[in-house]
């Protein structure tokens, strides 16, 4: 409902023919109307994985490694979603997709190439994901500091101490350490 009034507004404020040409010499009244049903339809389809991912959320059985996969699973998607709206967006607008997502692939590989690092701590939380050597709430020993594992991202693993200093280790790091799981001990 939001969105139509807000498109009903614009429309009244359009009706002034000054405001309507000089907008008119940028950008089309109907381009705006679409650039905006697009954006509301993005929005929309995101509620829709929110409310998604949280009936499964509530359905599941407290499985780890749906716990872990979840939420990383729902950004991947919610991010597809953005690029597939933008990328129709730009292709409303009159510039040729098909060359700008050559040009993309360009940059993505220099972007590859020059995060390599990053690229490695993702591989490394899809390992902690699948190995579960810990899961969120566990006490673990790295080095020789004790941690309470907050939370696990593509990028670094979140834990706090007793004194509850927050410390991010990168998941590179995490893979190639000894670690010691004090809440699975016998």
């Amino acid at each position: 409902m939001v969105y139509f009034s807000v498109l009903y507004i614009v429309k009244e404020w359009f009706l002034n023919k000054e405001i309507t040409e000089l907008i008119n010499t940028y950008i089309s009244l109907e381009k705006i109307y679409y650039i905006s049903f697009i954006f509301a339809i993005i929005i929309f389809i995101t509620s829709i994985i929110d409310a998604v991912f949280k009936s499964f959320q509530e359905k599941q059985i407290k499985k780890s490694l749906s716990k872990h996969l979840l939420p990383i699973l729902k950004k991947i998607l919610k991010i597809i979603v953005w690029v597939l709206g933008i990328i129709t967006i730009v292709s409303n607008l009159g510039y040729n997709v098909s060359a700008l997502l050559a040009w993309a692939w360009v940059w993505w590989l220099a972007l590859a190439l020059a995060s390599q690092k990053t690229v490695a701590n993702i591989f490394g939380a899809v390992n902690v994901l699948l190995n579960r050597p810990f899961e969120i709430g566990d006490t673990i020993k790295i080095w020789t500091f004790e941690w309470e594992v907050e939370d696990i991202w593509l990028i670094y693993l979140k834990l706090r101490n007793s004194n509850g200093n927050v410390i991010l280790i990168p998941n590179e790091t995490i893979t190639t350490s000894a670690i010691e799981n004090f809440s699975r001990k016998k």
